[in-house]
């Protein structure tokens, strides 16, 4: 039997050539239908179970979306913010430069400004601020009362990943002080001390003891400057002071922050008292040799 399979308008005929019959009706649409169905059901699974990532690419002049900006303006907001902090930091340094010049005019000192070689100190040991950092002067001024020779400045070091600029005031005169690094005790500082034994303490002033961390090379020199009246005077303070001795040179400041323009005066007049308290304690006068 052979079979001859005719196209029809209405489906798919299969006749038999040789009894001239129709032996069956294939319906050939049915068969696409059910096929377009499979196709159909499989789309949808597909953009379901595996979703588009990757976007339709835009014609020619189509707005971007939204989404897409974002990196754009936290990256452009990010440099306008820099831009603002640089440019208000200037301006805030010319300001305070302005306005120390002045204050130096008001009390009888000499406007160096960040025209200055820096003190000179002796690199070893390596006690006083300006001996354990390397930074920048700023903001200099010098002068002299009482006999002492006094230079006010603004110091910048780095301190980890910033920086930390605050106000020194500096005081020479013919007498050598014993190297020493005096400031406020915190608990770390009891912690360590009670591990390293590294803090000069005395029994007859524990109020002293108590508050301040007392750190020298040179500990007989430094006991011997150290009277019980140079201790009583120094109890009796509440602001924080940092006070380190190098050589002719006694350094005094307050920790992490320089002092305004409004405040210059009076902290030279409180430097000032404490430094001629220190050069004029008898200690001093008696080394140990």
């Amino acid at each position: 039997m052979e079979l001859v399979i005719v196209a029809a308008k209405s489906g798919v005929f299969e006749f038999d050539s040789a009894n001239g019959g129709i032996l069956s009706v294939a319906v050939l649409q049915a068969e696409r239908r059910n096929l377009a169905r499979i196709v159909t059901r499989a789309n949808r699974l597909r953009r379901r179970d595996f979703p588009a990532t990757i976007p339709a690419p835009r014609k020619s002049g189509a707005a971007m979306p939204s989404h897409d900006l974002v990196p754009y303006f936290f990256f452009s907001g990010t440099l306008a913010l820099m831009a603002v902090i640089i440019t208000v930091s200037i301006l805030y340094a010319k300001k305070r430069t302005r306005e120390l010049t002045a204050v130096a005019q008001q009390i009888g000192f000499r406007f160096v400004g960040k025209n200055w070689s820096g003190l000179s100190l002796s690199s070893e040991p390596k006690v006083s601020l300006l001996q354990r950092t390397r930074g920048r002067f700023s903001n200099v001024m010098s002068g002299s009362s009482g006999g002492l020779q006094i230079s006010l400045f603004d110091y910048t070091y780095p301190m980890g990943k910033s920086s930390v600029t605050q106000t020194l005031a500096a005081f020479s005169q013919d007498q050598q002080l014993p190297p020493f690094a005096l400031r406020p005790e915190n608990v770390f500082d009891r912690i360590g001390d009670a591990v390293f034994h590294n803090d000069i303490n005395f029994d007859s002033n524990p109020e002293f003891s108590k508050r301040y961390l007392l750190r020298s090379p040179d500990e007989a020199n430094t006991l011997r400057l150290f009277t019980p009246s140079l201790l009583t005077y120094l109890e009796q303070f509440q602001t924080k002071w940092y006070i380190e001795g190098a050589g002719p040179t006694l350094i005094v400041y307050r920790g992490g922050r320089p002092v305004s323009p409004f405040d210059m005066p009076a902290f030279l007049e409180e430097t000032s008292r404490i430094a001629r308290t220190f050069f004029a304690s008898d200690g001093l006068r008696k080394p140990v040799v």
